[in-house]
């Protein structure tokens, strides 16, 4: 009886992940805190380093791009993010990802630890070496816990605070570039 339990658990997941990606809707956040967008979070990166919400302060520009494991669109866009996050760097942009579905304990350990192993391995053959931040306690309790929709993608300013709109869905590399020069113009 589990084991049909856990496909069709997946399936619905999947089935309703891919259902509010294709709505398009962009949100916009309005709770803002001194700490920034996300608030006083804490967490790790891939390597295990502690993270907190200083990492996305002091940046002129921060893509904070919410991918998970399992979604294809956020996996096929992470060459050009890494692309773009060289040619960027000059300009004052910082991409920082955050894997949503892995999610590390208060005492550094993971929830699911084979979905650490699989951001792991779509990091290594993506070719990713910007700061990936894993879901903690404290990131769930922000406007992150609050994403149901993989890709979704917030800019911040050197505070952290949110700067326009968040982008709901994968973008190509002219896409982003367009984006990020729009807003770096208005900077």
């Amino acid at each position: 009886m589990k084991k049909r339990i856990l496909p069709v658990l997946i399936a619905a997941v999947i089935f309703c992940v891919t259902l509010t990606a294709c709505s398009g809707n962009n949100a916009t956040n309005g709770n803002v805190t001194q700490a920034g967008m996300f608030g006083a979070f804490e967490s790790i990166d891939m390597e295990g380093n502690k993270v907190d919400y200083t990492a996305l302060q002091g940046k002129k520009l921060t893509m904070v791009n919410v991918w998970a494991t399992f979604c294809g669109p956020c996996v096929r866009e992470m060459p050009d993010l890494e692309k773009i996050s060289k040619e960027y760097a000059e300009k004052g942009l910082t991409i920082v990802g955050v894997p949503v579905d892995v999610i590390v304990n208060a005492d550094g350990t993971y929830k699911n630890e084979s979905l650490f192993a699989d951001a792991q391995a779509v990091i290594g053959q993506t070719g990713v070496t910007y700061l990936n931040i894993l879901m903690s306690e404290s990131l769930l309790d922000s406007e992150l816990g609050q994403v149901y929709t993989v890709p979704t993608t917030y800019f911040l300013d050197e505070n952290g605070n949110q700067i326009g709109e968040s982008y709901v869905g994968s973008k190509s590399y002219a896409d982003w570039c367009s984006i990020i020069d729009e807003i770096l113009a208005k900077m």
